[in-house]
């Protein structure tokens, strides 16, 4: 429904496939609030190339259902692209080498959109998870 699927199978939550992507985000550690916002949408381009290679972008739009605004620094529209031999993430806070993105405040029952790029050789897209979520500031976390 909506270009969306909802997994509400326990065994995929015990599956290698997903075991692997909770072991690489790094962001669940810091997770203010895991259901804060609603998956709305997600579009998907991808071009290939002769040599192949396979450019992509995945965009997804989140619903803000938390009652109230989100503070700016909180938003956590996370996408996960789930290759063949590859995870694709965005970091959730910087890093010596990664900086953190901008994250919007988002208004009550507000939209939010988020997009993931990416290029492959031979390594195709298996799943695209996401997760609307709010995340600790860094002041919350001292």
């Amino acid at each position: 429904m909506n270009n969306k699927v909802i997994l509400k199978d326990p065994a995929f939550d015990q599956s290698k496939i997903f075991q692997k992507v909770i072991e690489l985000d790094r962001g669940r550690s810091i997770v203010d609030n895991p259901s804060a916002m609603d998956i709305q949408n997600f579009k998907l381009v991808e071009e290939k190339n002769s040599a192949s290679e396979t450019r992509g972008s995945i965009t997804v739009s989140g619903l803000n259902r938390t009652g109230s605004t989100i503070r700016e620094g909180k938003e956590d529209l996370h996408i996960i692209g789930f290759f063949n031999q590859t995870v694709e993430m965005d970091a959730d806070f910087a890093s010596v080498d990664i900086p953190d993105r901008k994250r919007p405040k988002v208004n009550q029952e507000g939209h939010v959109s988020q997009s993931l790029s990416y290029l492959k050789i031979n390594d195709p897209l298996q799943y695209i998870l996401a997760a609307g979520r709010t995340l600790k500031t860094k002041n919350e976390r001292k």
